[in-house]
């Protein structure tokens, strides 16, 4: 993802660019880039989004839908892998049942 992550802070006319920082791959092109399915796809994103590792901002752009991805550039990570905040405390998700797949939800 940080490879496509656009790094213009402003537009051509010389406004603030709201799209600055954010990863612009379509769910195709990730879908392309990593072999795995859609809804894969969007179970990863969101395990990422609950643990801070990511932000999405959903839009349209005329009648096409977009999530544009902001990356968080942690420095601080504990040796479990979790971010750690300004306070030094670890980061927990809101929620465990995230990390189930979508499969083993339905079948709960």
């Amino acid at each position: 993802m940080l490879s496509y992550v656009n790094g213009n802070e402003t537009l051509e006319n010389g406004k603030k660019n709201d799209r600055y920082g954010a990863c612009y791959l379509t769910y195709e092109q990730i879908i392309d880039h990593l072999n795995i399915d859609r809804p894969r796809v969007v179970w990863i994103a969101r395990i990422l989004e609950e643990n801070g590792l990511i932000r999405t901002k959903k839009g349209y752009h005329g009648t096409k839908r977009y999530v544009l991805y902001f990356p968080s550039f942690a420095s601080r990570v504990s040796e479990d892998g979790y971010l750690i905040d300004k306070n030094g405390e670890r980061i927990m998700p809101k929620s465990t049942s995230i990390y189930k797949s979508e499969k083993q939800r339905k079948n709960k």
